[in-house]
């Protein structure tokens, strides 16, 4: 059986990202995980840092949505209650071809309402405009995928902030 070797042609260094390795303990909640984002979003709407998480499965993706959800309420929208004015988002293979291009118009623009799109790897390349972190729910499938993930923060160039959540349960690929 052959490996395919994948060669670097450019550094993937950037001086503008800052990236930071958080363990989380298996008995720690996913609220308390997300609580400092929880607590920044209730303090800020929309004011809050554009945020991507990514997570590995569709499984994940819904459960953090989740606990978004119960713990924000009616805070998860800005101006009225509406699925066009949720500030959290979630983009995997099986969200609705509709939801996904409101999605990716919204990310591609200054649009100040998602501020927190939680995603599998489905949320491919494009245009994403002001992101200013990027939270990776466990490690990447490859140093590859981490790279242009990660890369997705801080594409003009202003300082964003790149964290891995990870335990031995999450880096089990």
């Amino acid at each position: 059986s052959s490996s395919e070797i994948t060669f670097v042609e450019q550094s993937p260094d950037r001086p503008n990202l800052f990236f930071v390795a958080h363990y989380l303990d298996k008995n720690e909640s996913m609220e308390t995980a997300f609580s400092s984002l929880i607590h920044e979003l209730k303090l800020m709407e929309t004011k809050t840092p554009r945020t991507l998480i990514y997570c590995q499965t569709r499984k994940q993706c819904a459960v953090i949505f989740r606990v978004f959800e119960i713990y924000l309420g009616k805070q998860m929208y800005h101006a009225s209650i509406s699925t066009r004015n949720r500030i959290i988002e979630m983009y995997q293979a099986g969200t609705p071809a509709s939801v996904k291009e409101h999605i990716s118009q919204a990310m591609a623009t200054d649009d100040r309402k998602i501020r927190v799109l939680i995603c599998t790897v489905a949320f491919g390349m494009g245009q994403r405009k002001g992101v200013r972190r990027v939270i990776h729910f466990g490690p990447s499938k490859s140093v590859e995928l981490y790279i242009q993930e990660s890369g997705r923060a801080g594409r003009d160039s202003l300082q964003s902030t790149c964290i891995l959540l990870y335990n031995g349960l999450l880096s089990a690929n």
